[in-house]
């Protein structure tokens, strides 16, 4: 299931980059906007799916974790960059997007972190022990169709 959802993520991740140029203005910028859509994609894609194998108690894939903490860390190392630049100008740290920079930049930290801890865990597993029933579960739920919308909820012990 997580091949699936990785492998949907990345033809999605290239249907909106090819939708999105435009062939009557080609541009050296192309390429750009393409690698910003496709890690823009991964970010949003990585919750989900780390929520996902969570979940269901599966290991977090090597490469995947590989992915996570290079992306991740590129990303905050870049947002660093960025924080300090902000710091030291007024009229940058007065911008709107100063706290989303602060946010976007404890996200890719936090996301670099995970795949680090996720690399370690690979190291720290032994492979004759049985795989672990989750500690949770994602569940449906039906509404009433009133009060209660339908949807997913989770169960057990946080």
């Amino acid at each position: 299931m997580r091949r699936l959802l990785l492998s949907i993520a990345g033809l999605a991740a290239a249907g909106l980059v090819m939708t999105s140029t435009s062939p009557a203005r080609a541009s050296s910028d192309g390429e750009a906007y393409a690698i910003v859509i496709g890690v823009a994609i991964f970010d949003v894609v990585s919750l989900p799916a780390d929520i996902y194998m969570a979940a269901t108690g599966t290991k977090v894939p090597r490469d995947y974790a590989w992915a996570e903490a290079i992306g991740g860390g590129a990303q905050a190392l870049a947002g660093g960059i960025g924080l300090t630049y902000c710091a030291m100008d007024r009229e940058c740290k007065r911008d709107a997007g100063f706290p989303l920079l602060i946010g976007f930049t404890a996200w890719t930290t936090v996301m670099s972190l995970h795949g680090i801890y996720s690399l370690t865990a690979h190291d720290r597993s032994t492979a004759s022990l049985p795989p672990k029933a989750s500690p949770f579960n994602v569940v449906p739920m039906i509404g009433d169709g009133r009060t209660t919308p339908a949807g997913i909820g989770i169960t057990g012990t946080f």
